[in-house]
C-alpha cells in the first residue's frame, strides 16, 4: 500500500472539538508475573449480512460475538460480585473478588471535524 500522507491540522481553535471513537481494547488477565491477552475490537467494515460493524473478542485463536455495553464490566479491573454457596446457611450467598483482568491498552479513531465522521485516510 501506498505511504500514509499526514493529516492535515485542524483549524484554529477547533483542537477540542474532535470527538474519538472506541475502536478496540487490549486485556491482560493475570498476574504482573504471569497472564494472558486478547483484544476486543471494532470491525471497520460490518461482516456480510450484518447492518452495523458488530463488536469482537479476539482470544487465541477463538472469535466470538460480543456485546458493547459489556465492555466495562469486561474490561475494567477492580472487584465484582459473585454468588457463592455458603455451606453453613445452606444458600447462595453474594461475595466480593477481585477482578484478573483489566484493559492494558485502548485503540481509538478520531472523527473528522466537519463530519463527525471517522476520519478518512489520505
Amino acid at each position: 500500500p501506498p505511504p500514509r500522507r499526514p493529516r492535515p491540522p485542524p483549524p484554529p481553535g477547533t483542537e477540542a472539538r474532535y470527538t474519538f471513537d472506541l475502536k478496540g481494547v487490549l486485556v491482560h488477565t493475570g498476574t504482573a508475573d504471569s497472564g494472558h491477552y486478547y483484544s476486543y475490537i471494532k470491525e471497520r467494515r460490518p461482516a456480510h449480512g450484518r447492518g452495523e460493524p458488530q463488536w469482537l473478542q479476539f482470544n487465541d485463536t477463538q472469535v466470538d460475538d460480543f456485546d458493547e455495553s459489556d465492555i466495562a464490566r469486561a474490561t475494567h479491573g477492580g472487584v465484582e460480585a459473585v454468588p457463592q454457596y455458603d455451606p453453613q446457611t445452606g444458600r447462595q450467598v453474594q461475595r466480593w473478588q477481585h477482578k484478573s483482568h483489566s484493559a492494558y491498552m485502548l485503540f481509538y479513531e478520531r472523527r473528522d471535524f466537519a463530519e463527525g465522521a471517522p476520519a478518512a485516510e489520505a
